[in-house]
């Protein structure tokens, strides 16, 4: 534990936890489909079967959200984000044995699933928000980095694993690695609030009074009072829509440039050039809402998002190149 006068200010230790954490979590969660094509060739299941795990596991994250919010303020993060690094990597042991799809809804739709409440974005996000006030966006948009991050470089490498070793033994070495180094990593450096190690929020330096009553204290919201606001319901439909719209445009946006005739090595290469914007977009757009404010980013980055589903939408076989790096630079950095 260092000491309050130390030359790096402890959030942005938190900061790069939540990146390394982001990184295995979700890139871990997006190489579902390299699991799913690998199983299905072996076992010959039908896509309704080997797809229901999957939606089973987004089904509990709905779900049980809110449970995993309680307990993140209730017990902090260095037991809920241990908690759902176990989660993730028993899940990926277990999966890697499954023999019947039911097995794999245990085991991949249930535990591996939970892990996206107890470490994913949500409590992340609400993390480094009690750390930071003036850097809170950039902050954030490092720790959010680590998903996409995540997504370029372990979807491909368990790919490469599953096509060398076989997919039993590329998600077993997965879920050893999430367990020997996230579980303790977030066990022993997580910490909850500033105040936890005689702190205040960005580093600044200290006001006047006891640092236990002055990081502490609530800043006049209750969840009564905020659900009964409309922002609250607007900001509820917002999240409800982009999470209905990413999924559906990661799911099939593969398939549908590879039928107006763009090479599958070219669609992967889109895929991940969007990932890596992504990681970078997420950077420059926190540091940028810090200046201009969120609501002004986030206009900005709808806009790009609009352009760049314009993009895929008009994809033809007769269209140009440009377009589907049109879509790729747009969508990604939007």
């Amino acid at each position: 534990m260092p000491p309050p006068t130390a030359r790096v200010y402890y959030g942005w230790i938190i900061v790069a936890l939540s990146f390394v954490t982001m990184f295995f979590v979700m890139g871990t969660f997006f190489s579902s489909g390299v699991l799913l094509a690998a199983m299905t060739a072996e076992y010959g299941w039908s896509r309704a079967a080997i797809s229901l795990p999957f939606s089973i596991a987004l089904i509990g994250y709905a779900g049980t959200a809110w449970l995993a919010g309680r307990l993140f303020d209730r017990y902090g993060p260095r037991h809920v984000f241990a908690a759902g690094a176990l989660c993730l990597g028993v899940g990926l042991l277990t999966s890697a044995q499954a023999r019947h799809p039911w097995h794999l809804c245990l085991n991949w739709g249930i535990l591996v699933g939970q892990v996206m409440n107890f470490a994913g974005f949500a409590p992340h996000i609400a993390l480094i928000a009690l750390w930071f006030r003036r850097y809170r966006g950039i902050a954030v948009g490092i720790a959010i980095g680590g998903a996409s991050l995540g997504g370029v470089l372990i979807v491909p490498g368990a790919q490469y694993l599953v096509d060398s070793y076989g997919w039993r033994l590329a998600y077993t070495l997965l879920g050893v690695v999430v367990l020997v180094g996230l579980v303790p990593l977030n066990l022993l450096w997580q910490r909850h609030h500033p105040a936890d190690l005689g702190l205040y929020p960005d580093g600044a330096p200290a006001p006047s009074g006891p640092v236990s009553t002055v990081v502490t204290v609530a800043e006049g919201w209750t969840l009564r009072q905020a659900v009964g606001t409309a922002r609250f319901w607007f900001l509820f439909a917002m999240v409800g829509v982009i999470g209905w719209l990413s999924n559906i445009t990661s799911v099939h946006q593969i398939a549908h440039i590879v039928e107006n005739g763009f090479a599958a090595q070219q669609a992967a290469a889109i895929v991940a050039l969007m990932s890596l914007l992504r990681a970078a977009g997420s950077t420059v757009w926190g540091g940028l809402s810090d200046r201009l404010g969120r609501e002004m980013v986030y206009t900005i980055g709808t806009l790009l998002c609009l352009v760049g589903l314009l993009c895929l939408v008009w994809l033809t076989p007769a269209a140009s190149l440009w377009m589907l790096y049109g879509f790729a630079l747009a969508y990604g950095f939007g």
